[in-house]
């Protein structure tokens, strides 16, 4: 009778290792790859969400025993930009063909949707989309530092958020989510941030490192223009993250890249007449006739735009803060307008 106990025993041991050697996919459950360009950022995010589905379906990312495929593709012609189609090539693989980049990715990112609520790629159905608008944005009023604000900093909300703007974090997640929504404009409303951003050779005084916030608080009597603070004067603010100016533009490069990894165009508007961090040093001041603010104005778009690439676009609005009376000396605000962000630009910004 032992011996019968040790033979069926062993009998049952053998048959539990023969199914966890050649059964392997009843307990891991099926196994699927994603195939795509690792080269293309935008790809590999769409990629990553697509394995991030799949995994919580259930399925386990083996490219060497993988039963499902889902297959990213590139193919200009009847598509378009942003357009893609999904459709299934038997049992086994899913095709994600894009006009562009973008339109992978967006058909990718569908996918991942359609996996993820319907609990598994049985779920992905077969479909053509393509954008009814091309651009999709959103308005964004960046706080850079309190010696380089946007239109109205003066809330307690703004001063409190410019050390977010410089945390990587946060425009991870930021960026990941205007993606996955299908935003693919961000537009960055500012004044004057360039003695905070960008290398100025030419005006070797006017820069500052570090991110810095108002020390005194502001409240619904603060000047919103801040015509009157010294912007290099440490009493009037606190440090709340150490940072060379190297460091600075290294951060922003950074956060660009990540935007065109995600299909984001960035777009950079301006208030004006602003100066912060000029303002009385070689002749400049806020006055729309003054020739060396308009020289000095137009020479940090250009640096800015040779320091950042990845930019798409200047905006500008003419309103908020010209004196109406002294811009008719360089021929109205439309002169004014062209003279400082258009005329004599390099290549990159009439490109765009």
């Amino acid at each position: 009778m032992r011996r019968i106990i040790r033979e069926i025993g062993f009998l049952a041991v053998f048959l539990f290792c023969f199914g966890m050697v050649f059964c392997g996919d009843c307990f891991g459950g099926d196994r699927a790859l994603v195939l795509f360009d690792r080269g293309d950022g935008m790809q590999s995010f769409a990629a990553g969400a697509v394995e991030e589905a799949l995994v919580g379906a259930g399925y386990e990312i083996d490219g060497d025993r993988a039963k499902i495929r889902v297959v990213f593709d590139i193919f200009e012609k009847g598509i378009g930009p942003q357009g893609f189609r999904i459709r299934r090539e038997g049992d086994d693989t899913i095709r994600v063909v894009g006009g562009d980049s973008l339109g992978v990715m967006y058909g990718g990112l569908d996918v991942a949707e359609m996996i993820t609520l319907g609990g598994g790629v049985e779920a992905i159905e077969e479909k053509a989309q393509k954008p009814y608008i091309s651009r999709r944005g959103l308005k964004f009023n960046i706080p850079f530092d309190s010696r380089g604000p946007s239109y109205d900093d003066t809330g307690t909300s703004a001063q409190k958020n410019i050390g977010v703007m410089w945390e990587f974090d946060f425009w991870e997640q930021f960026l990941d989510t205007l993606a996955k929504n299908r935003y693919n404009v961000l537009t960055l409303w500012t004044c004057h941030p360039y003695p905070g951003i960008v290398k100025l050779p030419k005006y070797p005084d006017i820069g500052y490192d570090d991110v810095c916030v108002l020390k005194g608080g502001v409240d619904t009597g603060t000047d919103r223009h801040f015509n009157d603070m010294d912007m290099y004067d440490s009493s009037n603010f606190r440090t709340v993250k150490k940072m060379s100016l190297d460091d600075k533009v290294a951060f922003w490069t950074k956060v660009f890249d990540y935007a065109e990894d995600r299909g984001i165009d960035i777009y950079v508007f301006h208030w004006n007449i602003y100066t912060f961090g000029a303002k009385g040093r070689h002749g400049i001041d806020d006055k729309p006739d003054n020739l060396k603010t308009i020289e000095y104005m137009r020479y940090c778009i250009g640096e800015f735009l040779k320091t950042y690439p990845q930019i798409d676009g200047i905006g500008v609005t003419a309103g908020e803060h010209v004196d109406r009376k002294l811009v008719q000396n360089v021929g109205g605000v439309e002169q004014w307008l062209w003279r400082t962000y258009g005329m004599d630009q390099p290549a990159t910004l009439h490109r765009h």
